[in-house]
């Protein structure tokens, strides 16, 4: 029998046993984000590498930042960042280093990773940005990152790397 013999709503989830139709069953890539209801997708997912902690503000390298967003489509960055860090006892209580996160030249959003023990330490900190919400046509985004930091940062303070994920609804 095929699925044109079957009338409309002939055969509900009821009728088919679990675990009866898998991934062998539905055909590689025939179902996509725009075939559901609410489609749910990472449009990318930017990353950068090691850098040294300075006073900044400085540009912070990423790859994967540039992706399309669509009318319809609600876009929120979020990720992380990791840096091994030292307090250098000058005052300012901590180490901190800030992340600025830009999207298309303007700052969206942000975080920060910072400690006050004096031996370095591998500290991670959430990072992210206010959603960017259904545009009338489509946009073509670019994320950017300056970092800095409060200048109270040790010798060899380092970011060692972040990751995002733009998560794209719609």
């Amino acid at each position: 029998m095929r699925s044109n013999q079957i009338a409309d709503a002939a055969v509900t989830s009821k009728q088919i046993a679990d675990g009866a139709i898998g991934s062998k069953q539905i055909g590689a890539g025939a179902v996509n984000p725009s075939n559901l209801q609410f489609p749910v997708f990472y449009a990318t997912s930017p990353s950068g590498g090691s850098a040294p902690v300075t006073p900044g503000p400085d540009p912070y390298p990423i790859t994967g930042g540039v992706w399309t967003q669509y009318p319809g489509e609600i876009d929120v960055i979020f990720g992380a960042a990791v840096a091994t860090i030292a307090y250098d006892e000058s005052g300012a209580g901590s180490c901190r280093v800030f992340f600025e996160v830009n999207l298309n030249g303007e700052q969206v959003g942000g975080g920060e990773v910072q400690t006050s023990s004096t031996t370095p330490q591998r500290v991670e900190q959430s990072v992210g940005a206010q959603p960017q919400v259904d545009p009338l046509a489509p946009v073509k985004n670019q994320m950017t990152v300056r970092t800095a930091s409060n200048g109270a940062c040790g010798e060899g303070s380092m970011i060692d790397s972040t990751r995002f994920r733009v998560l794209a609804f719609g």
